[in-house]
């Protein structure tokens, strides 16, 4: 066998005496680092060592619970109570990638160093021979231990689905959960974290995209630029083990600006684009907008609004639950302009039923995140039966013409911008976009996204 890069971790058996038919529990301790191997991992759920001699019979426990940082496999144990007179020695039993099981060697102390070669997987079971040469039972075989140079670690971290956001004094602040797992499942050490930032939603990212590397588990963004309409911001994270491998993406978290405009007492027409965890009810909405008196949405069928939030003094009435991704109007009173900024998580793109009550009717629409579209014309082009689109102008407080559709040609060049509301006339139901209708769960919407 050779010997040249080891890994080694370290059992210690409680001192306890281990008396006839009792337990014993014995705790490995291991780390990564070593001058000649590095552990990349320890599977090991744990073992079970039985002593058995033809006078006492002895049971332990093994699992890992620290950190050790020499090269060897270590495992001690506590030589059963009564059996001083009669233990001889012990006979150590070695299985690699899996095979048979072999007479490793014999030892007389309560430990014992086993050499592991990197790239191989070691399993052992160790019997108590007695002063007459007779060998107890086997204690059961351990589980698998698999010994990867650093070199050889190519195995990136598992991502993490916990990353939360949350406005803070102005800035984002984003929190996750620790990655403990690799992509495998198996224990991880990760050495730092990557934070990545951009304008665009769903960006693939780049190392232009990255804004900070931390070793803990939460980062503020005092650079996000909440508050500007034209900068919002999406982030997502990586986790990077000691290797240096990088783990998949995270879930994407955003803060999202909606501008009040001045001089405006009147409606504004918002989306609820991204989920905080805090917005559930039509209430709880209009309880975050500045200066906000009621909430109503588009009732497509009736072609008309319906109320579903008011305030009254300084309480909110309104119990309806809102639909992640859709459109509202908030009536908003105000003589200077200022924004909406909502923080959270990167949903689903809402997917809306068009309908076309006595073959023509207006329905509220947000453009997903995702979307491509940049023109209004093009947003008209993609949706089904669609005859003309429109803007809300709070200060006219009515809709303007941005697109229409003359025969089989769309004319209008006004910018679109995804996560912003509209107005599209259809003179047939539909559905967009794509091509199902997402069912809505208001529990799942209340849980998805909570920080």
């Amino acid at each position: 066998m050779i010997f040249g890069k080891i890994l080694r971790a370290r059992s210690s058996l409680s001192q306890e005496a281990c008396k006839e038919g009792e337990m014993i529990h014995i705790s490995i301790l291991w780390k990564h680092r070593c001058p000649l191997l590095a552990a990349r991992w320890l599977i090991a759920a744990g073992i079970f060592l039985i002593l058995a001699l033809p006078v006492s019979r002895c049971r332990a426990q093994v699992k890992f619970d620290g950190i050790d940082d020499d090269c060897y496999l270590d495992f001690t144990w506590t030589e059963p109570e009564n059996a001083a007179s009669t233990l001889a020695y012990y006979n150590i039993y070695l299985s690699v990638d899996g095979g048979e099981f072999s007479n490793y060697d014999t030892v007389s102390a309560d430990t014992y160093a086993v050499p592991g070669d990197s790239g191989h997987t070691y399993k052992i079971k160790v019997a108590g021979i007695n002063s007459y040469d007779e060998e107890g039972l086997h204690s059961p075989e351990s589980d698998e231990i698999l010994c990867l140079a650093p070199s050889s670690d190519t195995i990136p971290p598992k991502s993490t689905d916990q990353l939360t956001a949350e406005e803070w004094q102005g800035a984002v602040l984003l929190t996750w959960a620790p990655v403990t797992l690799d992509s495998l499942g198996l224990p991880e050490s990760v050495s730092h974290y990557i934070i990545y930032r951009s304008e665009a939603p769903f960006f693939s990212p780049q190392s232009s995209d990255s804004i900070a590397a931390v070793a803990t588990t939460t980062y503020l963004d005092e650079g996000s630029g909440i508050g500007s309409v034209d900068h919002n911001s999406y982030y997502l994270i990586t986790a990077v083990d000691q290797a240096g491998n990088e783990g998949q993406i995270s879930n994407r978290v955003a803060e999202y600006d909606y501008t009040i405009i001045p001089n405006a007492s009147g409606y504004h027409m918002f989306s609820l684009i991204l989920d905080n965890g805090q917005i559930v009810k039509a209430k709880d909405l209009g309880q975050t907008v500045p200066n906000c008196t009621a909430v109503k949405e588009w009732d497509s069928q009736t072609q008309s609004y319906a109320s579903l939030a008011f305030k009254i003094g300084e309480t909110w009435y309104g119990e309806t639950e809102l639909h992640l991704g859709y459109p509202y109007y908030l009536f908003v009173d105000t003589s200077q302009e200022s924004t909406w900024t909502i923080v959270g998580g990167v949903g689903e793109d809402p997917v809306f039923t068009l309908v076309a009550p006595g073959g023509n009717g207006y329905n509220t629409i947000t453009v997903p995140l995702s979307s491509t579209i940049s023109l209004a014309k093009e947003l008209g082009e993609s949706i089904p039966h669609c005859t003309a689109v429109k803007s809300w102008d709070p200060q006219a407080q009515g809709y303007v013409s941005i697109a229409f559709k003359v025969g089989e040609t769309w004319y209008g060049e006004e910018a679109i911008h995804p996560g912003q509301p509209y107005f599209a006339n259809v003179t047939q139901g539909g559905i967009w976009p794509g091509g199902k209708i997402a069912d809505f769960n208001p529990i799942a919407f209340r849980k998805r996204g909570r920080n």
